[in-house]
């Protein structure tokens, strides 16, 4: 099978160096977040861009939720995923807890019904915003033939690999 038009399938060395270029980037935990879902849980952009708070935490906002239930997956179909990665869990929590700092900061009522990432107006991004911030950190860490879609095929790869 041809793997022509498909999303590059990363290394261990290239995520590595796409998460050292996301540290020193703008919104880097944000970003982190992002990456590690895609690459830590195998989530689509559109499903990472669907989460909301209240999907990864439980309602004493301390403690991550074992299980995260996604909803608006390709095809309509639910299925769920589950956070038992340690460096997952910790980069979600730096990112929530920076987010948190920020709508205090801005008086802006943050809520477990708020989206996960925030697009500038305060709302759920756009569809193919989460698939520019990907392509930017690739592009920006010299990963060429990478998208979106590379986190899910890399963390599918993966997984077959090791049985």
């Amino acid at each position: 099978m041809s793997n022509k038009g498909k999303a590059k399938v990363l290394t261990q060395q290239e995520f590595k160096r796409v998460e050292s270029i996301t540290a020193m980037q703008r919104h880097s935990k944000r970003n982190k977040a992002i990456l590690y879902l895609s690459f830590g849980l195998g989530l689509r952009a559109c499903e990472i861009r669907d989460l909301r708070i209240g999907d990864i935490l439980e309602e004493d906002w301390k403690t991550l939720k074992e299980t995260v239930n996604l909803h608006k997956t390709k095809g309509g179909k639910a299925r769920e995923v589950f956070l038992t990665n340690k460096k997952l869990c910790a980069v979600l929590m730096e990112h929530i807890e920076q987010q948190k700092k920020y709508m205090e900061h801005k008086r802006i009522p943050l809520s477990l019904h708020s989206p996960l990432f925030l697009s500038q107006k305060g709302s759920f991004f756009f569809s193919n915003q989460i698939v520019m911030i990907m392509g930017k950190m690739f592009r920006e860490a010299g990963v060429y033939g990478a998208k979106s879609h590379s986190g899910r095929r890399t963390f599918i790869t993966t997984k077959i690999d090791e049985g």
